[in-house]
C-alpha cells in the first residue's frame, strides 16, 4: 500500500474517545488486514508510528487495549534507526517486564508482572494471582493468598488483558509490549529522538506525540546493545500512566512456566498468610540470574535451616525467675517471619515455666529473656537442672510443633539479678506482672502477697497506680461494683495524665476496666460519657514533626476503634451484667448490628434478634397452640409442611415436653438415601420412576420414637415403602500397609479452598482430628458404597484434621490417590451379592 493510499485510508476512518470495544476490535482487524507481509522499507526511507489512544480506565475495567503499529525504517540521520532495536529486542531468548498502571495523579499504581521464555511461555503475576499461558492459551490460573485454583472467570481482569494482548499476535515482539501499554484513537506520527530529555550518550531516548490528544510515549534504549529499558505512557490532563520497566537475562528454568510444578508448590505450602509466605508463592520458582536471594524461602536455605542461640549469660534471681542472656538469638522461617531466643524452659522439679519480660537487640542479635515458675515468688525450691528448648513460632498456633533443639543447664549465676544495661525492667516489675496474672485467674490471696512484696521491696508510690489498678480488676471479678465504682473515678484523672505524657506508648485499654466499674455500679450514663472522652483523648506528640504525629495518632485511634472487641464487650455483658441496650448506649451503635462486634455478643441476644431465629420461634409458638387444642396420642405422629429457615437450633416444642419437631429438608432422594445411616451405605436401591422433589417439611412426635420409624413415616407421605431384596454392590476393601502415620494436622484435603461442591475439597474439619471410622464413612456415602474397613487402625488414632468430598467418578479417583499418599491405604474393588434395600412405591 503506497501512502497516499495508506493516508487516505486513515482519513476515511471515524474515531471516538468513548470505550467501544466493537469499534476497536473492528479497527484493530482492519488495519491489521491491510498490513499483512508490509515490513519492508518504504522508498521515501520514513518510519511511521501508528498510536491508539489510551481513553479506557482502569474503572472501566479495561487497561490494556488495542494496536501500536510500527513501520520499520531508518528515520533522520541516527546512527542507531528504530528497526535495529526492535531486530535486537526479537533475538531476546527471555524477557521480563514490570507495568505499573496509575488511573490519574492521585491513585495508587497497579503493578503487573510479565515473564516470557522462547518456548512461548508465559506467566503473569498481577495482586495475588498467577496466570500461566502456552503459545495461544491460558492454561491455568492461581490466587496465592488464599491457595486456591481460579476458573477463567476468576481471572484478574487486567492481568487477562495483558494476557490475551501478548497472546494474540504471531510471535512476541516489542510490538507486543507498546500493544500492551498504548490504546484509543489511530493516528500517525513520527517518533523522533528528545535531545533535551537525554543526559548522556550511552542512553537514547524516543518520543512520540500524539496528534489528537496530549498524551505522549517516551521509549528508553540503550545505544550499544540497542535494548529498550523502559516505556512509559503519560496524558498531561489527569496525570493517567503506564510505565514498563524491562529486563533481560538468563532463560528462567522450564519448570518456572509449569502450572503443574507450581501447584504443587501451592497445595504443599502451610497455612500461614504473613507477607512473606505469600512473597515465596507469588515468585516461586523465579531464580534471580545474578545469584542474589529473591524471597524469605531462600534465606532460610542459605542460612541452613534454624540454628540454637548461644547462651552467653544464664542465672536465677533471689525469687526463682530463670533469665536468659543469648547471641545468635534471631531465627527465621521460610516465610520471613522471625522468632528469637527460647520459647520453653523446664526444670528436674517438673515445674512449668512461663516467659514473662524480654527484649531482643537487632544490631548485636542479643536477647534477655526472663522465664518465672507457675507459682513464682513463693516457690522457693531450687532447681539441680534447667532445660532450654528453642521451638519454631507458628502461627496459625495448631501447627505441629517444630524444636530447633534443647540445651541442658547445670550451672547459672544465683541470686542475680539480668543486665539492667541491655533490660531495665527490675523484679518488682515481674513480680507485679504476675500479681495481674493472679487477680485475672482470680487467685486473689496470691495476688495480694504478691503486691505485698512489691511494697517490700519498693518504697515510694511508683507502683501504687498500677497496684490500684490491680486492685480495681479484683473488685470488678468480685461483683464489688460499689468500691469498684468509686476508686474508679479516683483512678481517673491520674490516668488521663498518664496516656498524655506516654506519647507514642499511649493506650486506651485501661479505661476499659473504669467503664466496665461504673457501667456495673448502674451508671450508664457517666459510663457513656468516659468511653467518648477516651476516645477524644489524644497523647502529647509535641516532640514530633506534623507527619510524624499524624502517623502515630492515626495508629494510637485505630487501636482506640478495635477496643471493642471479646473482652470489654463481652466484660460488659458478663461481668457489669448489662442489657443490650445499655451496651448499645455506651458503644454509640448497635453492637448487634456491627460485624466486628456481633459475635461478642451473648447468644440469648443474638438468637433474640435473628431473622431465622424469630421465625422458627414463632413456627413452635403456633405448633404449641395447635398442639394442645389438638394433641397427638402417645407414639403418634403428624407430617406437615414447615416455613423456610437457614439456621434450627431448636427442636422442642414449648410447652409440649413430650411432643418434638423433626426437620426434614433437601431432596427426597438423598433423605431416603441415609436411611440408617451409616449402617445401610451402599445399600440402598432407589426405584427410577420416584420423582426426586424437594422437601420442606418436619414430622411432629409425641413420645419418644426412634428416627428409623419417622424416616419410613415420611416415606409414606409419599407412597413409598422400603422393602428387602438382593443385588451386586460395590464394595471396597480398605487395607493399610504398616507405614508411619502423619501427624493428623498435617493431612488436609487434596484440593485447594474453593467451593465445597468441588470434588477433593474439604467438606468439613475438626480441630480435634478425625478418626478411619469418620474418614471412611463419610467416602462411602460420597460414592455410595459399602466399605469394609480391614486396616487394623485404632478407631481412637487420629488421621486427619479435614473430611474431603470425593463425590463423582473423579472423586474416587482422588481418594484412592490421597488414602495412599497420606496412610498408606490402599483399596481392592470388588461387586459382591448383598443384601440392599429398596425404596418403591407401595403396591396398588
Amino acid at each position: 500500500m503506497e501512502n497516499k493510499e495508506f493516508e487516505k485510508y486513515l482519513n476515511n476512518i471515524e474515531f471516538n474517545d468513548k470505550p467501544d470495544y466493537a469499534h476497536r476490535d473492528k479497527l484493530e482487524k482492519k488495519l491489521q488486514a491491510s498490513f499483512v507481509g508490509q515490513s519492508q522499507p518504504n522508498e521515501n526511507n520514513k518510519q511511521r508510528f501508528i498510536v491508539i489512544n489510551r481513553a479506557l480506565k482502569l474503572a472501566a475495567a479495561a487497561v490494556f487495549v488495542v494496536i501500536a503499529l510500527i513501520i520499520f525504517n531508518q528515520f533522520g540521520s541516527n546512527a542507531v534507526v528504530w528497526a535495529d532495536v526492535v531486530q535486537k529486542f526479537q533475538s531476546i531468548a527471555f524477557f521480563n517486564a514490570t507495568i505499573y498502571i496509575k488511573e490519574d495523579a492521585s491513585k495508587e499504581p497497579t503493578q503487573i508482572e510479565i515473564w516470557r521464555n522462547s518456548e512461548q511461555e508465559t506467566r503473569i503475576r498481577v495482586d495475588s494471582q498467577v496466570l500461566f499461558a502456552k503459545a495461544n492459551n491460558i492454561v491455568a490460573g492461581y490466587n496465592f493468598a488464599d491457595k486456591r485454583k481460579l476458573s477463567e472467570k476468576d481471572y484478574d481482569e487486567n492481568g487477562l488483558m495483558v494476557m490475551k494482548k501478548i497472546l494474540g499476535t504471531p510471535e512476541f515482539s516489542l510490538n507486543t509490549i507498546l500493544n500492551s501499554v498504548s490504546g484509543g484513537d489511530l493516528e500517525e506520527t513520527t517518533p523522533l529522538i528528545n535531545p533535551n530529555a537525554m543526559i548522556s550518550e550511552d542512553m537514547l531516548v524516543f518520543d512520540i506525540q500524539s496528534t489528537v490528544s496530549p498524551e505522549w510515549m517516551r521509549i528508553w534504549t540503550l545505544r550499544e546493545s540497542k535494548l529498550p529499558t523502559r516505556i512509559r505512557m503519560w496524558d498531561p490532563r489527569d496525570g493517567e500512566s503506564i510505565d514498563v520497566c524491562m529486563s533481560y537475562s538468563a532463560e528462567q528454568a522450564s519448570e518456572f512456566f509449569n502450572p503443574a510444578a507450581y501447584e504443587k508448590i501451592l497445595l504443599e505450602s502451610d497455612n500461614t498468610t504473613s507477607r512473606g509466605s505469600q512473597a515465596n508463592l507469588a515468585y516461586a520458582l523465579l531464580k534471580d540470574p545474578g545469584g542474589r536471594d529473591y524471597v524469605p524461602k531462600e534465606l532460610f536455605e542459605k542460612a541452613g535451616g534454624y540454628h540454637m542461640p548461644k547462651v552467653e549469660r544464664i542465672g536465677i534471681t533471689k525469687y526463682g525467675a530463670v533469665w536468659i542472656v543469648a547471641s545468635k538469638s534471631r531465627n527465621t522461617r521460610p516465610d520471613g517471619n522471625p522468632f528469637f531466643g527460647f520459647s520453653k524452659v523446664t526444670d528436674n522439679l517438673n515445674r512449668k515455666y512461663k516467659s514473662t519480660g524480654g527484649v531482643h537487640i537487632t544490631l548485636s542479635d542479643i536477647s534477655v529473656e526472663i522465664f518465672v515458675p507457675d507459682e513464682y515468688p513463693f516457690d522457693e525450691r531450687l532447681p539441680d537442672e534447667i532445660t532450654l528448648e528453642c521451638k519454631v513460632e507458628n502461627w496459625p498456633p495448631d501447627e505441629p510443633e517444630e524444636i530447633v533443639g534443647t540445651l541442658d543447664i547445670t550451672e547459672w549465676e544465683p541470686n542475680s539479678i539480668w543486665p539492667q544495661d541491655k533490660f531495665n525492667e527490675k523484679e518488682t516489675d515481674i513480680i507485679l506482672s504476675k500479681a495481674w496474672e493472679y487477680a485475672r485467674a482470680k487467685k486473689y490471696d496470691e495476688c495480694l502477697k504478691a503486691i505485698d512484696l512489691v511494697r517490700k521491696l519498693e518504697s515510694g508510690t511508683k507502683y501504687d497506680h498500677q497496684i490500684d489498678r490491680i486492685n480495681l480488676a479484683m473488685l470488678i471479678n468480685q461483683g464489688k461494683f460499689g468500691q469498684a465504682d468509686e476508686l474508679a473515678e479516683k483512678l481517673l484523672p491520674k490516668e488521663k495524665e498518664k496516656f498524655i505524657t506516654s506519647g507514642v506508648n499511649a493506650s486506651y485499654q485501661p479505661f476499659t476496666d473504669y467503664i466496665i466499674a461504673i457501667a456495673g455500679n448502674g451508671r450508664i450514663e457517666r459510663a457513656t460519657q468516659i468511653f467518648k472522652e477516651m476516645r477524644t483523648l489524644e497523647p502529647d506528640l509535641s516532640q514530633y514533626n506534623p507527619n510524624a504525629r499524624k502517623s502515630i495518632l492515626s495508629q494510637i485511634h485505630d487501636v482506640g476503634q478495635n477496643l471493642l472487641g471479646y473482652d470489654f464487650t463481652n466484660n460488659l455483658f458478663n461481668k457489669a451484667n448489662l442489657t443490650l441496650e445499655q451496651v448499645n448506649q455506651i458503644a454509640g451503635f448497635n453492637v448487634l448490628e456491627n460485624d466486628e462486634t456481633k459475635w461478642y455478643v451473648p447468644e440469648k441476644y443474638r438468637m433474640a434478634n435473628d431473622p431465622d431465629t424469630i421465625t422458627w420461634n414463632n413456627h413452635l409458638d403456633e405448633l404449641a397452640e395447635y398442639y394442645k387444642a389438638n394433641p397427638l396420642e402417645l407414639g403418634q405422629m403428624e407430617f406437615r409442611e414447615r416455613p423456610y429457615c437457614r439456621q434450627i437450633s431448636r427442636f422442642e416444642i414449648p410447652g409440649l415436653d413430650d411432643y418434638k419437631t423433626m426437620p426434614v429438608s433437601g431432596t427426597l432422594h438423598n433423605f431416603a438415601s441415609l436411611y440408617k445411616y451409616p449402617e445401610l451405605t451402599g445399600r440402598i436401591r432407589i426405584d427410577a420412576d420416584i420423582n426426586n422433589i424437594s422437601l420442606q417439611h418436619e414430622v411432629i412426635s409425641r413420645g419418644q420414637i426412634d428416627r428409623d420409624k419417622k424416616s419410613e413415616f415420611v416415606l409414606t407421605q409419599f407412597g413409598l415403602e422400603i422393602a428387602e431384596s438382593e443385588d451386586l454392590c460395590t464394595v471396597w476393601i480398605a487395607e493399610y500397609n504398616g507405614q508411619e502415620l502423619k501427624d493428623f494436622t498435617n493431612v488436609r484435603s487434596p484440593v485447594m479452598r474453593g467451593s465445597t461442591d468441588t470434588p477433593g475439597m474439604s467438606s468439613y474439619m475438626a480441630s480435634a482430628g478425625l478418626n478411619i471410622n469418620s474418614l471412611l464413612t463419610e467416602l462411602a456415602v460420597d460414592q455410595d458404597i459399602v466399605i469394609e474397613d480391614n486396616t487394623g487402625i485404632d478407631k481412637s488414632t487420629k488421621l486427619s484434621l479435614e473430611v474431603p468430598n470425593f463425590r463423582t467418578r473423579k472423586g474416587a479417583e482422588l481418594a484412592e490417590e490421597w488414602y495412599k499418599e497420606n496412610f498408606g491405604i490402599t483399596f481392592k474393588i470388588e461387586q459382591r451379592p448383598m443384601k440392599v434395600w429398596v425404596v418403591r412405591k407401595k403396591a396398588q
